[in-house]
């Protein structure tokens, strides 16, 4: 008996998706399919919504625990989902964004006053997780 409670609780714990349909995003984690994605920093829980549409376009939303927008990739355009494209949450809760459909590199780069969104360029020092994967 003591095992099958063991065995729940563990289950329980190691799920990644909620019974709200969010999935848990932790520091150098990716997103590569539409859904809803949390995570946690210092000023609470954040979301990341990547949806999809009919015609495989993809675009994403960023948004604190109030539902205060933090970024709204849809407000300016969209991109494939049969091209490789990708989120990166790094170890300083700044978001990656890449999207071969446009060449897109974008970073969310956490400061003081919330999030600045701006492209990086090539020579920037990329994380090396999102740096393995942009060689693939």
């Amino acid at each position: 008996m003591r095992i099958v409670i063991l065995s729940i609780v563990f289950l329980l714990i190691s799920c990644r998706k909620e019974a709200d349909g969010i999935h848990k995003l932790s520091a150098d984690d990716f997103i590569f399919k539409s859904g809803k994605y949390s995570f946690y920093d210092k000023e609470g829980s954040k979301t990341i919504q990547v949806r999809e549409f009919k015609d495989g376009s993809l675009t994403f939303s960023f948004y604190d625990a109030n539902r205060n927008s933090l970024y709204d990739y849809g407000s300016v355009k969209t991109f494939s989902s049969y091209q490789k494209w990708g989120i990166f949450l790094d170890k300083k809760s700044n978001l990656w964004f890449y999207n071969s459909d446009l060449q897109e590199h974008l970073i969310l780069i956490k400061d003081t006053t919330g999030y600045t969104a701006r492209e990086f360029p090539v020579d920037t020092v990329l994380p090396v997780k999102f740096k393995e994967w942009l060689k693939e």
